[in-house]
């Protein structure tokens, strides 16, 4: 009987460890928004849909709607968070390999499109590395986004384009 009650929380488990960001536009419900546009990232989430959809050579900047406080963790490693630049811990350096993005700090803004994933700064303009809908989540363990409290409302707007994009190369223009 004790096995019945520990299969959703292994099939959560493994849920935990195959899923990802990956794109399936075929199953979008709802027509994609394009930016300037505000989303959600809830940070027990390894991956936020957005539905909204960037296109390859613009460039972009993500603001996030104070106040904002997200939660990570338990202790002693509790860390609250009013920004997301993350945090990083030298006594978890041995552990950095199990983040999803070892080099980039826990609970940093993590964007995914069109199967290519990068960090976002907050403010700091980045260009699309593809077309397709952001997806988004705070950097973390697989296994450890149970632990963690707390949404991040964001803004992101259009701010220009990468150098060398031709005007008119678009659909629509």
């Amino acid at each position: 009987m004790k096995a019945i009650h520990s299969l959703p929380a292994a099939l959560l488990i493994l849920t935990g460890l195959v899923g990802g960001c990956a794109s399936s536009d075929a199953t979008r419900p709802c027509p994609p928004r394009t930016p300037p546009a505000a989303f959600c990232v809830d940070s027990r989430k390894p991956c936020n849909s957005t539905g909204i959809w960037l296109r390859k050579g613009r460039v972009y900047k993500v603001v996030a709607r104070k106040p904002l406080k997200l939660v990570d963790g338990i202790w002693p490693w509790r860390k609250e968070m009013t920004d997301l630049n993350g945090w990083d811990e030298r006594a978890l350096a041995p552990f950095s390999f199990l983040k999803r993005h070892p080099a980039d700090p826990y609970f940093a803004l993590i964007g995914t499109v069109g199967g290519k994933s990068f960090r976002i700064r907050e403010a700091t303009p980045f260009p699309a590395p593809a077309d397709g809908e952001l997806r988004c989540y705070l950097n973390d363990s697989r296994l450890m986004y149970w632990n963690n409290c707390g949404v991040a409302p964001l803004c992101i707007v259009e701010v220009g384009r990468e150098a060398g994009e031709r005007r008119g190369s678009g659909e629509g223009e």
